[in-house]
């Protein structure tokens, strides 16, 4: 008799188990266990050779040439994993990241091709790489995107359309390993200073698992960390001083590990919305530096055009004004910044606009916060093209320099290095630990003194400045 061809096939050798257990109900257990054939019992040899039958018709292979008849052994008891221990080979089973640090998903250029959206870039991009042997092709397979320091599930984490083909686990779809980007909505950096991922995968095959490492304390470079994103955006079409104060942040946050900041000038005051909000989504941080106003809600009319100082606090109907960064053809406000599918998501952490009066009123910071975003600082009157980088300069250069970006610091550099900028810019504080800094003459304190004052309320109201006959960053 010829002897099966080593090694044995495995989907040959599933489909012979199959067939045979269904026409032989009595080889199964009430809890459904399937007893093997007994390799050396004599009254089982025409029930083994029905196996071995059963395995070459599913595509079983013999040996050539066949060996003489002095040496003929009956292969039914070797033929089959599930009676002949010697032929037993465990399944096994391998994962990894592609890589150990990935940005969120941002723009690949800009436009973007597919505002707010584009081309995923490579950065942004990982796969998660499972090697296996000894399993079959076509076994299903599940992958879950956890959290290192909760093992949580990351939200739209799990993945079911995979199975293993060649050795490897294959997204069904892309005959490719499974690509996994973060964006906004997995909260990639909650906690700020744990942005470590693993993944776990299970393959319906003999209980098999595993999972990438997930002691990032110890093994950190064995993770995935998600890298800190930044955006600064300059218009420079008429102020000088934006594109040189967002180059400086930018060095700035790069200087941080782990951190990755881009610089985006725009030369129009017109930009489409959809292409700014392709900018701001999946930020850690937002960095603006560019023209702001103060617009009436009915007739669009500026506040400059109704005062030609800064606006008086005496303002009738307060809330018929809104600040704006001035950027979008109807200007980037509270209306649109609730615009979902333009804006996809907000900044995590920080919306910095250094933009004229856009922290005149709290409705711009208040949308933002309200999406999600934890501090946006801003300025409650005109402020100065010169003098705006070195407040911005300070600020990044405390936060990221001493701190490593933890937005618990936010308020404490504000209040910190704000302070000698009062005078001409009024700068403000939305979110959690924000204030603004005031002069309190009547009782003697400087700015600098009121700067070491904890002022834990969102301030909401108007604050009167002094006309600055300089470039300033209204339009």
């Amino acid at each position: 008799m010829s002897r099966l061809s080593r090694p044995l096939n495995h989907s040959a050798v599933s489909a012979a188990d199959d067939e045979f257990y269904h026409r032989h109900p009595e080889f199964i257990q009430e809890d459904g266990t399937r007893i093997p054939l007994d390799d050396n019992d004599p009254a089982q040899a025409n029930l083994r050779e029905e196996w071995r039958e059963l395995y070459l018709a599913n595509g079983g292979e013999l040996e050539e040439p066949e060996p003489d008849d002095d040496n003929e052994v009956d292969e039914t008891t070797q033929s089959c994993p599930s009676h002949d221990e010697e032929e037993v080979v465990e399944p096994e089973i391998t994962c990894r990241w592609s890589k150990n640090s990935v940005t969120p998903d941002h723009n690949s250029n800009y436009p973007p091709a597919t505002p707010p959206t584009d081309t995923i870039p490579a950065e942004a991009q990982v796969e998660c790489l499972v090697e296996t042997t000894n399993v079959p092709d076509g076994t299903s397979a599940t992958i879950e995107i956890r959290h290192c320091h909760t093992d949580s599930i990351v939200h739209n984490g799990t993945f079911r359309n995979l199975e293993v083909q060649g050795n490897r686990v294959i997204d069904v779809d892309t005959n490719q390993p499974l690509v996994w980007v973060f964006r906004a909505d997995h909260q990639p950096w909650d906690p700020w200073n744990k942005p470590f991922y693993y993944f776990k995968i299970t393959v319906d095959y003999q209980g098999l698992e595993e999972e990438t490492e997930k002691d990032f304390v110890n093994n950190e470079t064995d993770c995935l960390r998600v890298i800190y994103w930044h955006c600064c955006v300059a218009e420079s079409s008429s102020l000088a001083g934006v594109l040189p104060e967002c180059n400086t942040v930018q060095g700035i946050l790069n200087g941080v590990a782990g951190s990755k900041a881009a610089v985006q000038d725009i030369t129009n005051i017109n930009e489409p919305l959809n292409r700014y909000g392709s900018l701001l989504r999946n930020t850690y941080v937002f960095h603006e530096a560019s023209h702001g106003n103060v617009i009436n809600r009915s007739t669009g009319a500026s506040i400059s055009s109704v005062t030609s100082s800064q606006p008086p606090d005496d303002v009738a109907n307060p809330s018929d004004w809104r600040s704006v960064v001035s950027i979008t053809p109807s200007r980037f406000g509270d209306a649109e910044i609730a615009d979902n599918a333009s804006v996809p998501s907000v900044p995590r952490y920080l919306f910095y606009s250094s933009t004229c009066l856009t922290g005149w009123e709290s409705s711009f910071a208040d949308a933002l916060i309200n999406r999600g975003t934890r501090n946006v600082l801003a300025f409650r009157r005109t402020i100065p093209d010169s003098e705006a980088p070195t407040l911005a300069r300070n600020f990044y250069n405390c936060w990221a320099g001493t701190y490593n970006l933890n937005p618990e610091k936010i308020p404490d550099c504000f209040f910190r290095e704000a302070a000698d900028h009062y005078d001409n810019m009024h700068p403000v504080l939305f979110g959690q630990g924000g204030g603004r800094i005031e002069e309190e003459e009547e009782e003697g304190l400087s700015a600098g003194a009121i700067a070491a004052i904890a002022i834990a309320a969102v301030v909401v109201g108007v604050l009167v400045g002094v006309a600055v006959w300089a470039a300033l960053r209204d339009d």
